[in-house]
């Protein structure tokens, strides 16, 4: 999952010095030369061969107009080991190719190949030599690549480790050394410049010493410390600045083994970097990592790590930059041809000697079945965020300053879906799948009773209107509208069930209060509102019967609504057209059913209603009829309390390992609204005139992965800690034409951290409310009088409180179906244009969300 990050620490560092960046434990452990090491000189031998296919949304990591594609690649690698208990040497190389669709300038060949030789001295000590040789190509989010290169830079990485290490009673002891060469190819820019990296290449020298106090001890002290040089093949780079170092990490820590499953390290001390450049301030800051490494079951591997590393660059002005990273990934075997694997990633990089933080995450999702002993298929999802500091004034180029013009380009979001098909072979014909199996799915004994139901519903509503329309015979005007508000009603119905399998038929009613509206205090301009009446639906219901009969239903019908329209030309409102309208359209959605009773059950609900368009009439701006279309759509979420006349018995579920770490991929339907609120100044006129419109985007798809932490306190109520993303990329505009205001808002991404409070039912269904606090990002766009040299184009990170509730339906005895709904309120943001007769705005936005998913208790 992270590999792709520019700031992973070169790999041979991590694996070599082990001086508690990554598992600094290995050293310190007696080494047991009968458990890993072959018996006999008999090469043993691995292999991996996979095709994969990825799409990514964001391939050259920009925080505007993306670009996405598609690729085909091949992968594969080989390794060998062999020798005795007291000689061994291991060799391995592999490749992995990949061609895009469209972009052929990003496809890529990689490959690497290294060899080791370990010398067992004794039972307690050893020492290793390898050397290893890698060609790959940078990340298109690498700060040191220009976003005019027409290609991914490719560089060679070239690399020499020794070491030695020794366990005694009293003191165990490492020490390591190596050396690493980067050289990196030149490439083009888009209008063919050349772009030099040789002032990249380098050499990089380290060595280091760890002394364990004790280590056959369950906790135990140590002390380390590292030397390291960083000499550039250039006396200076491309901006004059000599980029040669050399510093120094000096650490002391604890090791604890607190069982024989559960271990965990930490350290802290000073970290110190000098540099020839005059111009560079030396680096001395606090050092600090750690990890822990939890086999939480026998099929179950959770391993955490903090780290904290200076990295290179070239950037002007910088001398490198402090990478602090929290990475934490969990894995486990469902069956034995089923591997679950999840991974959290959040990093602080601060650029020394340029203000400029950027701030990173990264959540994966992977799943990987085994067709046979050896093939398998796998899928992942991945989906990063990047926010930085570095913000620009004015247009795109950073020409013209305007305060309320104020950017993040260096922000940007991305997702990745993965699908490989691949081949694990080793010597001794067996793949590596974990023996340990949990059920993932339950059969269902006893079902809920056909026949006749009905109950009551309330919830919210969120309706929107695409309005189009004339602007005095000479122009037009269409702007997305929507609101939010509250929903209730009642449903009647009759269900039938095949098997698991239902079928039911329902009628339902359903009034709101649900209106927008629009307006400004000028003569010649429009006031409008929308206001949603009632809705009668009639639909057709498909569903299942889950564990405990807990019924997962999708649904669609006809919906008949009901709208009060209202729209006039101000300095006509005797002209106004003011007029219920009711039309016909389309309703879908899906919810599930709860038992709670004998006869009773409570639904969650889901609903989308895309309702037919149609057109009015009033005195437009010469006293002469003018025309306009309106498009209403909406989305609700209703919870709903249920009497069945059969009585049935709910059947009670074991859900007691449905606690601790958990992890999930859900899809969302999102709506984004937008109070915009302010002053328009004329250029005819040098009193402002009141503005006010309920803006809005309604029911936008995104993927969300969750993950969180769960305590069930042998009670069946749960207490929840989670973090959930998305990239929902949603929004709404206002357009007029020839002349007038163009604007809108669009979400890009956000993330959230929520306290969820749940209740368990014995039918095993957990009901929860959530509480917590979201960042997301917007994106506003205003143009006023046609001409860009005036726009404003602004991004605004804010603060939302957001509110839920739902469930989770056990599938399984690890595995629940979730199903939520939330609102959030964010922090409003206001800007002033600073062009002549200036106008001042104010936009206070607020987004509901459904999602479901399957979510999986390691």
């Amino acid at each position: 999952m992270m590999l792709g990050f520019h700031t992973r620490l070169p790999l041979l560092s991590l694996l070599l010095l082990g001086l508690a960046e990554t598992n600094p434990s290995i050293a310190a452990e007696p080494t047991d030369s009968g458990n890993d090491s072959p018996s006999s000189k008999t090469p043993v031998w691995t292999g991996e061969l996979e095709t994969f296919y990825r799409h990514v949304d964001n391939l050259y990591a920009e925080h505007d107009q993306t670009s996405d594609d598609q690729l085909l690649g091949l992968s594969a690698n080989a390794g060998v080991t062999a020798g005795s208990d007291e000689l061994r040497w291991n060799a391995n190389a592999g490749f992995e190719s990949g061609r895009y669709d469209s972009y052929n300038d990003e496809n890529y060949d990689d490959y690497w190949f290294n060899a080791g030789l370990q010398r067992s001295f004794s039972p307690n000590t050893l020492g290793s030599l390898g050397v290893g040789h890698n060609r790959v190509h940078e990340d298109r989010s690498s700060p040191d690549l220009p976003a005019a290169a027409t290609s991914p830079t490719e560089y060679d990485v070239t690399d020499a480790y020794g070491l030695f290490s020794h366990t005694g009673s009293d003191l165990g002891w490492r020490l390591a050394g190596s050396m690493e060469s980067y050289r990196f190819d030149d490439n083009d820019t888009v209008s063919g410049l050349s772009i030099n990296n040789s002032d990249r290449d380098r050499l990089q020298s380290t060595l280091g010493l760890r002394l364990n106090f004790k280590p056959r001890q369950a906790i135990y002290p140590f002390a380390q410390i590292r030397a390291d040089q960083r000499n550039y093949s250039d006396s200076v780079d491309d901006y004059g600045f000599d980029r040669d170092s050399e510093g120094y990490r000096i650490n002391l820590g604890l090791s604890a083994r607190i069982t024989p499953t559960l271990s965990t390290e930490g350290f802290i001390g000073q970290l110190y970097q000098s540099y020839d450049d005059p111009r560079f301030n030396n680096i001395s800051k606090v050092d600090f990592g750690g990890r822990l490494n939890w086999q939480i079951t026998p099929a179950t591997r959770l391993n955490l790590s903090l780290s904290r590393s200076l990295e290179e660059t070239t950037l002007a002005g910088a001398s490198g930059y402090l990478v602090t990273g929290l990475s934490g990934q969990i894995a486990t075997s469902i069956t034995p041809r089923d591997e679950l694997s999840a991974g959290l990633y959040l990093a602080h990089e601060d650029y020394q000697e340029l203000d400029r933080t950027d701030k990173l995450l990264a959540a994966s999702l992977g799943y990987r079945h085994y067709l046979t002993k050896t093939v398998y298929l796998g899928a992942s999802y991945t989906l990063d965020q990047h926010n930085s500091s570095l913000a620009r004034l004015g247009d795109s180029s950073g020409a013209s300053v305007n305060d309320a013009n104020v950017q993040s380009f260096a922000d940007y979001d991305s997702q990745t879906l993965m699908l490989t098909l691949g081949m694990r072979l080793g010597s001794d014909g067996t793949s590596l799948v974990d023996p340990y199996a949990t059920p993932v799915f339950y059969t269902t004994e006893a079902l809920s009773s056909s026949g006749l139901y009905a109950g009551v519903l309330g919830g919210s509503e969120t309706a929107g209107a695409k309005v189009s329309g004339e602007r005095g015979h000479q122009g037009t005007d269409k702007a997305d509208y929507a609101d939010s508000g509250l929903a209730g009603g009642a449903f009647l119905g009759y269900g039938y069930y095949i098997d698991a399998w239902y079928l039911g038929l329902e009628g339902s009613y359903l009034v709101s209060d649900a209106d927008l509206a629009h307006s400004k205090t000028r003569d010649d301009a429009q006031t409008l509102s929308l206001d949603t009446k009632d809705r009668t639906v009639l639909d057709l219901r498909f569903g299942h019967s889950l564990p405990g009969n807990n019924l997962i239903y999708a649904r669609v019908g006809g919906a008949y609504s009901r709208f009060d329209t209202y729209n006039r030309v101000n300095e006509y409102p005797q002209e106004a057209y003011d007029d219920s309208d009711s039309r016909w359209g389309l309703r879908y959605g899906l919810g599930t059913e709860i038992p709670t009773g004998p006869h009773t059950f409570l639904r969650l609900d889901y609903g989308v209603t895309d309702s037919r368009d149609y057109s009015i009439s009033y005195s437009g701006h010469t006293g002469e009829p003018e025309y306009a279309d309106y498009d209403p759509r909406a989305t609700a979420f209703t919870l709903g309390l249920g009497w069945r006349m059969n009585e049935t018995a709910p059947k009670a579920v074991d859900t007691s390992q449905q606690s601790g770490v958990y992890a999930g991929l859900t899809l969302g339907s999102s709506s984004l609204t937008s109070r915009a609120t302010g002053l328009h100044t004329e250029s005819s006129s040098t009193s402002p005139s009141a503005f006010g419109g309920d803006f809005g985007d309604i029911g936008h798809g995104a993927l969300a992965p969750v993950i969180g932490y769960a305590w069930t306190f042998d009670s069946p109520w749960q207490l929840a800690l989670e973090v959930d993303a998305d990239l929902l990329r949603a929004g709404w505009e206002h357009d007029r034409d020839p002349t007038g205001r163009d604007f809108g808002v669009e979400m890009n991404s956000s993330t959230a951290a929520n306290l969820r409070l749940g209740y368990r039912l014995k039918q095993g269904t957990l009901l929860f409310a959530s509480v917590g606090k979201e960042r997301a990002r917007f994106n506003t766009d205003w143009i006023k009088g046609g001409n860009d040299n005036n726009r404003i184009n602004r991004d605004d990170e804010v603060w939302g409180t957001r509110l839920g509730l739902g469930a989770e339906i056990p599938v399984g005895r690890k595995t629940a179906l979730r199903i939520d709904y939330s609102e959030t309120q964010y922090d409003d943001y206001e800007f002033t244009t600073e062009h002549s007769n200036s106008d001042s705005m104010k936009f206070d936005n607020s987004r509901s969300r459904f999602r479901t998913g399957l979510v999986y208790y390691f």
